[in-house]
């Protein structure tokens, strides 16, 4: 730990991350147990503030060069640590963002969407549309993947544990869930799959003439339920810059090109 324990002499400051450390620790969510995500946001700003009021309390102890040498130790773990340390083994960011062009592009598609329709869409959409009533983080609900709390979702949320339909299923799941709109995004990420079932996902979701492409640029792919379907293909067609027909190879070829997917 770069801080070396430092914050530890403020507990009075420490106390108030409490609840989001026993939130993180009780919590039966992977990922609540490491550094990489998002879940101690709460938590690291107040270490911080804790060190500071701690090399406070110990200038006035023991004086001013103990204290810059305690700081300049924390300086210097703080960077081996950001080289040497568990965030250095991972891609960072983890997620990445989007450009301003890119989010502007994502705005415009929700823009297009009735305020009451409901929408499955990519994880990194849906926290855009938590405003809405009925909102699904896409595959769900047609492929119910890390779905809950249950401790099957909490497997799958890692990546693994869960069975693949078959175009059949699928099908018949597209059939019973009225969701008025999907968004694709290019630049999101796709969890919780991987980029072969993504493909094989959504591929037959444009098979099945249930739905259609509705507007197509260079970040998101909008899908409506009960739209023009011939239109949708002449859309994409165009955006694509070839002809792309109803049989899954033409899809499935035009989506790995879109999403650069081909040789991955």
């Amino acid at each position: 730990m770069p801080l070396i324990f430092i914050p530890l002499l403020a507990p009075e400051v420490l106390f108030i991350a409490i609840p989001s450390l026993l939130s993180n620790l009780l919590s039966n969510r992977f990922a609540m147990h490491t550094v990489f995500y998002q879940y101690t946001a709460t938590i690291t700003p107040i270490l911080f503030i804790s060190t500071i009021r701690s090399l406070n309390k110990i200038r006035q102890l023991f004086g001013m060069i103990i204290t810059i040498l305690l700081t300049i130790i924390i300086l210097v773990f703080s960077i081996y640590s950001s080289f040497k340390g568990p965030l250095s083994k991972r891609p960072f960011p983890i997620v990445h963002g989007f450009t301003t062009t890119q989010s502007n592009e994502t705005k415009l598609v929700l823009n297009m969407i009735p305020c009451n329709s409901s929408v499955s869409a990519q994880a990194s959409i849906v926290p855009h549309l938590t405003h809405r009533k009925y909102i699904y983080t896409f595959p769900n609900p047609f492929y119910q993947v890390a779905w809950g709390n249950s401790p099957k979702s909490l497997i799958e949320e890692q990546g693994y544990g869960y069975s693949f339909p078959t175009p059949k299923e699928l099908n018949k799941e597209i059939g019973m869930h009225n969701i008025k709109y999907i968004i694709l995004s290019r630049s999101g990420t796709i969890f919780p799959l991987f980029k072969k079932n993504y493909i094989f996902i959504v591929s037959n979701i444009l098979l099945n003439k249930l739905y259609s492409i509705k507007y197509v640029n260079d970040n998101t792919i909008l899908l409506q339920r009960n739209g023009d379907y011939n239109h949708g293909l002449k859309v994409f067609s165009f955006f694509m810059g070839y002809k792309v027909t109803h049989n899954y190879k033409s899809i499935k070829n035009a989506l790995q090109s879109y999403f650069h997917m081909r040789n991955k």
